[in-house]
């Protein structure tokens, strides 16, 4: 199967965060129904769909949670873990980034790239970008 230079982008801008961003462990894009869409370099491959429904399932119940109580769109949800933090944000689309960083990252920094991120290759995820990634991954 031939990938698309998009594909590639958006890969590629992925792996760039994963590896410039200090305190990042690993980093995927999901779909809105949970399915991955790219992932960072040496993410364990038995752990990678987990990671994506992880984040996709907290990308739904908060979204949920945010709509039951009239608080508007979710803009990032943190999950603060005593071995590091989880960071989910919206992409576009559905779309979800999850980043996972290492304990005493600095949070607001990887919080700032991650928007830089979701900004740029939020704006070039389109519907049809998605399910292109998707189907470049289950082939």
């Amino acid at each position: 199967m031939t990938v698309s230079n998009e594909a590639q982008n958006f890969a590629w801008l992925l792996q760039r965060f994963a590896q410039d961003t200090a305190g990042v462990r690993e980093a995927v894009a999901v779909s809105a129904d949970g399915l991955l869409l790219a992932s960072s370099a040496g993410i364990d491959t038995s752990g990678v769909d987990q990671f994506a429904a992880i984040a996709a399932g907290l990308t739904s119940l908060t979204r949920g949670a945010a709509d039951c109580l009239g608080c508007g769109a979710v803009d990032q949800v943190v999950v603060e873990m005593s071995g590091g933090n989880l960071f989910v944000m919206s992409m576009g689309h559905g779309a979800s980034l999850a980043v996972l960083c290492h304990q005493g990252a600095d949070v607001a920094q990887v919080a700032y790239q991650m928007t830089l991120l979701a900004e740029r290759a939020g704006a070039a995820l389109t519907p049809e970008l998605i399910s292109e990634l998707k189907n470049v991954l289950t082939v």
